[in-house]
């Protein structure tokens, strides 16, 4: 079965790693990806941009433009292949964005909604949303192990801390694709990873080269608030894209919500 698949933020940490399983050698499957640059290079697709599976456009995911362009581009191809699977990686995910709601709100929320009525229009099959642990707020972690898709939810506020403003823009997302998945529109699950490194990693600014560097230059490492109560799992790029490619072919038991890394799925 030959697929086609729409990648928003396909430059970024989860985006490369992506094209990399997708592209594997003898697979018919061909990919339609586009980055703007904001925290990821070509550099990171350099290994696969030669390749004619792949085609990719430096495009913005709130381009109105740009987005007109890539639906004209997949509804022209859509009937060439036996699937079509939209899969939403494009975010503003740097800590320091996390206290500063606009910053988030423009990319996280409104273009993942866009590009979810794009996957609608053009009659995607598949839909996956890539969401966060954050939406645990610091309870994604607890003395039985771990949370579950069936917890509830038990989220800071924002006189707790502004932090929360991009987990409720997550959260907000998984509730716009579980009502096209209810209303019959298209099928599609929200995953929620747990804290995501690569051996990839280029920023500092992500936990574990900000942990190594701390240690190397300063001896110590100086976290965030609530960092000595606040407990974290963390997830290897490889194994989080895995998940990712593994949840389409569930075929009509693909679920609503799916948590990775964070503990067993029920």
């Amino acid at each position: 079965m030959k697929k086609l698949y729409v990648i928003s933020g396909v430059t970024g940490m989860t985006g490369n790693e992506l094209v990399r399983q997708i592209l594997v050698d003898g697979s018919e499957d061909r990919i339609v990806g586009f980055d703007n640059f904001y925290a990821s290079s070509i550099e990171t697709v350099s290994d696969r941009i030669g390749d004619e599976r792949f085609e990719f456009f430096e495009y913005d995911l709130n381009s109105k433009d740009q987005m007109e362009k890539i639906e004209t581009l997949v509804v022209a191809k859509r009937n060439l292949y036996d699937e079509l699977i939209y899969i939403n990686c494009a975010a503003v995910v740097h800590t320091e964005h996390f206290y500063h709601v606009y910053e988030t709100f423009k990319t996280n929320v409104e273009g993942m909604n866009s590009f979810l009525e794009q996957a609608i229009r053009v009659g995607a099959q598949k839909y996956i949303n890539c969401s966060t642990s954050e939406v645990y707020s610091m309870n994604s972690w607890n003395e039985e192990g771990g949370v579950k898709e069936s917890d509830f939810i038990t989220m800071a506020n924002a006189e707790h801390s502004q932090r929360t403003s991009y987990a409720t823009g997550k959260l907000l997302t998984e509730f716009f694709l579980k009502d096209a998945v209810n209303t019959g529109k298209i099928k599609g699950c929200s995953i929620r990873f747990a804290n995501v490194y690569s051996r990839d990693e280029r920023y500092p600014k992500h936990i574990i080269p900000f942990i190594i560097n701390s240690f190397k230059d300063n001896s110590k490492v100086v976290l965030l608030e609530n960092s000595r109560r606040n407990r974290r799992t963390f997830l290897n790029n490889y194994d989080s894209c895995s998940a990712v490619l593994a949840l389409p072919k569930s075929g009509y038991a693909l679920p609503a919500l799916f948590n990775q890394g964070i503990t067993a799925s029920e």
